[in-house]
């Protein structure tokens, strides 16, 4: 037999063997697992339950956990999550309170922290029995026995992955939903993620032992399969020295499983995977198109949506190339879980191509998509710079309609200013509290908002066009284009304010309503308040002010306030003017035109 096609049964002379001895009733004990973090770790404490059944324990009942009426309670722990890894030494502290009441119950931390703080949870949480790390699960009931024996806590960290986690037994939360792990660890070495520290190099899994689980779990009434990665899209790596996911993906399709699923999004998309997407809904006769995540998957979504209906590379649709045929394209919905970009209810679509160094976006009525759900508990657990970024976007939409060329429209002036103002308030507070339900549904309400043309009602300079220049966004995207590293918040936090400095003389007015309307600022009566100054001076302090404000309330969240703080210096200026005048030629904007020299002097003011 071809070794690749070998299940993990066959080629391992058995599993871990569980304790014969167990008593039916309530075994070596009751336990509960507390999950923090990514669905990985979900799927991990599946493998940590059943570890510990095999061994004897015996799952809690709901019952049984409020009571505390428990002898075992583990910590899967993640160290990506800010907040996550923040809740972990709170919660384990309240735990210490149930021991007190309980001498003989113990407590376990395993998972990506312990992995990262092996020795520093141990000693500061005393109380802690057993420390193990992302791969040493197998290993949990022989550390709580020596714990018993000892008496002080035991700890377990490896670095090198022995065995894949799928060997171990499992107890799955659900039998209509699966997940298959097909790699574990990832290759990559970004300055924003820790990934590789806690769960090592990408580690993948054989074909063969990928097909016997998928089996096993049909046979048990699975209906859907979720197959897990930190990378999937470079799985293969490790075991043939290239990708090789889509040989699992043919595999599955020669086993009878029907599946279509497309994981693999990055922070500003890249065309490739859209056109990926765009080749397997053609190849499976795709019905609808569904998003699960921020604006960039349903951004995705979107184009891979559009680009079936045309018969051309789904990038003519952004090149202007094509036209989107409404008639072929295919519906699209979307499960809201970063409130950002607005894309669950916008006509927008934004894709970037790094062969070509552009960012393009195209609208067309026919974005919109057919269903959003939109629950503020999945956004829970976003970091904090997520959050702000989104939250920086979501002004940024809005007040690109509202510092336009078009005049006072007051009740949409209004409605756009009382959205602005319900962020300034709960921004801070969902800051503090990830868990404010009123603030998270707030922000996710305005987001929405921000982006549907209601914040434009009534300001189109073209009846069949959109509110607003949008100069800002254009000289961001050049930023995030060249880096896709760089959050689209985050760049629009340095770039709006100073494009504000460098335009507002256009049209003070705008920023005069906008100052009173939000801040409650106004000029000085020059005359009245026995001011040593003119009318166009105070115009022009209020004018300053107002701005300053805009960029404090952004920065306040965390935001940057200069290019220098993303990486970008004078040296790369010319290059995004390069791509920034393919895009929209040589001029560009509606309040006031801007020539590529303003460009130039609007980046500059920002390193």
């Amino acid at each position: 037999m071809n070794e690749d096609m070998m299940t993990e049964a066959e080629r391992a002379s058995k599993l871990a063997e569980g304790n014969a001895d167990s008593v039916p009733a309530r075994g070596k004990g009751v336990f509960y697992v507390h999950t923090l973090g990514c669905q990985m770790n979900v799927h991990d404490s599946e493998r940590i339950a059943g570890v510990l059944e095999q061994a004897g324990y015996v799952p809690a009942t709901e019952e049984q956990y409020l009571d505390h009426d428990i002898d075992l309670i583990v910590m899967n722990t993640c160290a990506v999550r800010e907040n996550a890894a923040e809740r972990m030494y709170g919660t384990i502290g309240l735990w210490a309170n149930m021991k007190r009441e309980r001498p003989n119950l113990q407590i376990a931390v395993g998972g990506c922290m312990a992995q990262l703080d092996r020795e520093k949870i141990a000693k500061k949480a005393p109380w802690v029995d057993a420390v193990f790390g992302t791969k040493n699960i197998g290993s949990l009931p022989q550390l709580l026995d020596q714990a018993r024996i000892q008496g002080h806590a035991q700890v377990k960290v490896q670095e090198d992955l022995n065995y894949f986690p799928s060997q171990l037994p499992t107890d799955r939360a659900s039998k209509v939903s699966s997940w298959v792990a097909i790699s574990v660890g990832c290759n990559n070495t970004c300055t924003f993620c820790i990934v590789p520290t806690t769960r090592g190099k990408e580690h993948d899994r054989r074909p063969g032992d990928i097909l016997a689980e998928i089996r096993q779990c049909v046979d048990e009434g699975a209906k859907e399969i979720t197959l897990l990665g930190q990378n999937v899209n470079s799985y293969g790596r490790d075991l043939y020295g290239e990708p090789r996911f889509a040989d699992v993906l043919r595999a599955v399709d020669a086993a009878g499983i029907e599946h279509l699923e497309l994981g693999g999004v990055r922070p500003n998309p890249e065309v490739g995977l859209v056109r990926d997407g765009v080749a397997a809904a053609r190849a499976d006769e795709a019905d609808v198109v569904l998003a699960v995540g921020g604006g960039s998957v349903i951004d995705t979504a979107k184009a891979i949506a559009a680009g079936v209906s045309i018969d051309s590379d789904v990038w003519d649709l952004f090149a202007k190339k094509a036209v989107l045929d409404a008639s072929r394209k295919l519906p699209v919905a979307c499960v809201l879980t970063i409130p950002a970009a607005g894309s669950e209810a916008s006509a927008s679509c934004v894709i970037s191509n790094d062969e070509l160094g552009l960012k393009r976006g195209f609208s067309s009525e026919a974005h919109r998509p057919e269903l959003a759900v939109m629950d503020p508990e999945l956004t829970f657990t976003l970091p904090a710079y997520q959050t702000a970024a989104g939250v920086t976007d979501m002004c940024a939409h809005i007040m690109e309609r509202f510092f336009g060329a078009t005049g006072p429209v007051p009740v949409t002036d209004q409605i756009a200013c009382g959205i602005i103002r319900s962020l300034i308030e709960c921004a801070p507070a969902a800051l503090e509290n990830p868990e404010d339900y009123d603030a998270r549904a707030s922000i996710m309400w305005a987001g929405t908002q921000a982006h549907n043309d209601l914040c434009g009602l009534g300001r189109n300079a073209k009846p069949d066009g959109r509110a607003g220049g949008w100069e800002s966004h254009a000289l961001e995207h050049e930023l995030s284009a060249h880096d896709p590293s760089i959050a689209h918040g985050a760049g629009l936090a340095v770039i709006m304010p100073a494009w504000m400095r460098y335009v507002w003389r256009a049209c003070p007015e705008r920023w005069l309503t906008f100052g009173r309307l939000v801040f409650d600022i106004e000029p000085v009566d020059v005359v009245e308040d026995c001011i040593d100054g003119t009318p166009e001076e105070a115009e022009e302090d209020a004018v300053l002010a107002i701005i300053d404000e805009i960029q404090a309330f952004f920065c306040s969240l965390g935001m940057p306030r200069t290019l220098g703080e993303l990486g970008v210096t004078a040296a790369d200026i010319p290059a995004l003017l390069s791509t920034l005048e393919q895009n929209k030629g040589a001029e560009l904007g509606e309040i006031r035109r801007l020539t590529m020299d303003d460009c130039r002097k609007i980046y500059e003011s920002c390193l």
